[in-house]
């Protein structure tokens, strides 16, 4: 089993490695499944424009593009990367549900709802965990 824990690989990876491995892949991308619109997508810029679950779904989308890296560099004072985030406060003020389309924002979900307190943020990390706990109880991975 492989499980690749970013969004921006398996939106890169996917057909590649579906066709090129016979093993389970399990990758993360955006939750599309919010309950409340309108629904925005966080997203690095090349999930943005290349993962078609996004392009498919209702959600609107915001390419974050300095944002994955903000938080790698930063990770041991993310104050430093609030100022980055409320750049874009008018966008994100204006939705009732965020879906988290790039694991490193988990980091900065505070951030998110100090800008934004009314809205529902949507993570992957469930739909992944469950996805590998199922490959597991159906005996596809040992």
């Amino acid at each position: 089993l492989v499980v690749l824990a970013c969004n921006t690989l398996p939106v890169a990876t996917f057909d590649f490695l579906r066709k090129t491995y016979s093993l389970p892949i399990v990758g993360t991308e955006p939750n599309i499944n919010v309950s409340k619109f309108p629904a925005l997508a966080l997203c690095t810029t090349y999930t943005k424009n290349n993962c078609k679950i996004l392009q498919g779904s209702k959600l609107d989308c915001l390419a974050l593009p300095q944002l994955a890296t903000l938080i790698d560099e930063n990770i041991d004072n993310l104050e430093n990367v609030k100022q980055y985030l409320l750049l874009f406060k008018n966008t994100i003020s204006k939705y009732k549900s965020i879906s988290l389309g790039c694991t490193h924002y988990t980091y900065i979900k505070h951030f998110i709802h100090e800008i934004n307190n009314d809205c529902v943020i949507y993570e992957n990390k469930y739909g992944v965990a469950n996805r590998v706990a199922f490959l597991i109880e159906k005996g596809n991975v040992k």
